[in-house]
Formats: C-alpha cells, sequence, structure tokens
C-alpha cells in the first residue's frame, strides 16, 4: 500500500492471502459466503445470562469459528444480574469442550483481565454475537472510555437496539486490535465440515462405539450415542443441535456441489486435509 498525498488517495500494490476467517451463510435461497471478519486471531463470542442464552447458538458460533481457522473463547456477560451464575458457567463448559469460558460483566468490570490476557501485541480479537448481550459495552470497558455508542435492551424480549451498524477497529494500549461486529439475527452456517467435527467431538468419540459404521444415531439398535442419551451421559439437546447441524450442513453440500467453483474448492480442501494428517502421521511416527 503506497499513499498519494496530493490526490489524497492510497493505491493497493498486493493483496496477501487470507489467514482465518470468520463467516456464514449469506440469507435467502443463494449459495453464497459473506466474509464477517477475515485475518482475525480471537473469536470472542458473546453470551448474555439473560433471555439471550441459547446453548445452540453458541454450539454453532463454535463449528463456524473452528472452521475458519480461528481460537474461540466464550464471555457469559451480564453475571450481575443472577447471584449464583456458575451452574450456568459449568452447564457451557461441557458442550464448549476445551474452549475457554470466561464469566464477565461489562457493568461491574469483572473478567476484563482475562479478556485482556488473549489480546496481546499483533493480536487481533472479533466480538460476535446477536443484538444486546453487550459486545459494544465490552469493547468500552478494554478500552477505558466511552467510544462505542451503546443503547437500552428493551425488557419485553432482552433484545438490543442494534447501536453497532458496522464493523470497527479499536486499538487496545497493549498494541492488540478489536474488532466489533453488528448483531447477528441469523447465523447460518457455511461449509464447515470441519468445525462441526471439533464442535462435537465428544460425539464423534461415543460414534466409534456404535455396532454399524454407518450408524446415522437415529433408530439403529447398539447406537452408542443413543444409548448415551438415554442414559443422561449426553444431554437431548445436544444430541438434538448435533443432528439439526449435521442435516442442515448435508442440505448446503447438496446445494454447493451443483456450482462447480464451490465444487472445486471443496476438493482442493480435501487435498489440504489428507495433506495435514500425512503430516501429522508423520510426526508421530
Amino acid at each position: 500500500l503506497s499513499y498519494l498525498e496530493n490526490e489524497k488517495k492510497a493505491m493497493i500494490h498486493q493483496i496477501l492471502e487470507r489467514k482465518t476467517k470468520f463467516s456464514r451463510k449469506v440469507n435467502g435461497k443463494k449459495t453464497d459466503e459473506q466474509i464477517i471478519a477475515s485475518n482475525i486471531d480471537i473469536l470472542f463470542i458473546v453470551q448474555s445470562l439473560d433471555e439471550n442464552l441459547s446453548l445452540n447458538r453458541i454450539e454453532r458460533f463454535l463449528v463456524m469459528s473452528r472452521e475458519g481457522g480461528v481460537k474461540p473463547v466464550i464471555l457469559i456477560n451480564k453475571i450481575d444480574l443472577i447471584e449464583d451464575f456458575h451452574e450456568y458457567i459449568d452447564e457451557i463448559q461441557k458442550i464448549a469442550l476445551d474452549t475457554p469460558v470466561i464469566p464477565v460483566s461489562a457493568f461491574r468490570g469483572d473478567g476484563m483481565d482475562q479478556i485482556s490476557s488473549f489480546v496481546f501485541q499483533g493480536q487481533t480479537a472479533a466480538f460476535v454475537g446477536i443484538s444486546g448481550v453487550g459486545k459494544s459495552t465490552l469493547i468500552n470497558r478494554l478500552l477505558g472510555k466511552e467510544i462505542q455508542k451503546t443503547g437500552e435492551i428493551r425488557d419485553t424480549d432482552s433484545k438490543g437496539r442494534h447501536t453497532t451498524t458496522r464493523r470497527e477497529l479499536f486499538l487496545l494500549p497493549s498494541q492488540g486490535v478489536l474488532l466489533d461486529t453488528p448483531g447477528m439475527k441469523e447465523l447460518q452456517l457455511w461449509d464447515t465440515e470441519d468445525g462441526f467435527s471439533e464442535t462435537f467431538a465428544d460425539i464423534d468419540e461415543l460414534a466409534q462405539n456404535c455396532h454399524f459404521s454407518d450408524c446415522s444415531h437415529l433408530h439403529e439398535k447398539k447406537c452408542a450415542v443413543l444409548n448415551a442419551v438415554e442414559n443422561n451421559l449426553l444431554s437431548y439437546e445436544r444430541y438434538e443441535n448435533y443432528l439439526k447441524i449435521q442435516k442442515e450442513l448435508e442440505y448446503l453440500e447438496k446445494r454447493m456441489t451443483r456450482n462447480p467453483f464451490v465444487e472445486k474448492r471443496q476438493k482442493e480442501k480435501k487435498i489440504s486435509k489428507l495433506i495435514k494428517e500425512m503430516k501429522k502421521r508423520n510426526r508421530d511416527d
């Protein structure tokens, strides 16, 4: 990039290859990808302990972040609303597996040091979540001043008033970078096969013990996944969301194979995955 001071313009000479991304499927019937953020290191998935809390939504965010190669961190905001919030954190940690879950309060300032520890010099972190969970307020806390405009939350449905309307970058004193994003109403998945497997690694591990190798985990006898649900080793809600996302991805794959460009990308992706697996085996040997 070079600046043309006299013309008050800039000229782009080269576009570097994208390292990571967070994207979703465009709303509607089109099979198109919408990039929400790219070249980010950390994805702060913000949820709040009010009517906005949804374990299924957290699972979707985890699938999408892992597929894009971004490290997810879950922030549970508004812990000041509930005296014993630890039970909620324990439930969220069960579906988060190895993903950090940080209880925070943008109102009181709880958890700000933990958040800051993830965004050091050279790191870029994006905040994502639906409207009303407190993304902008958290960013104001981290910056130490009121930079992002925030709005009231409606008492009727705990929804925000969409004060963040565009993506914007902010520089922290630590030289880390924060990216605020508008609230997301729709969270449709986009090409997330690997992210799906990582997010539901516990169910995939159970599936290894199914009697049939092609078990659909719906009605088969000796299904280890169904057995885990029946014996309360796996929550029905997580099992149900697993099937729902799986079905959504299968439908998306069928639509995408009709697009030659997307089909080419999928083949390249599979080849890349095989190469990574071969390198890992060689290291292990």
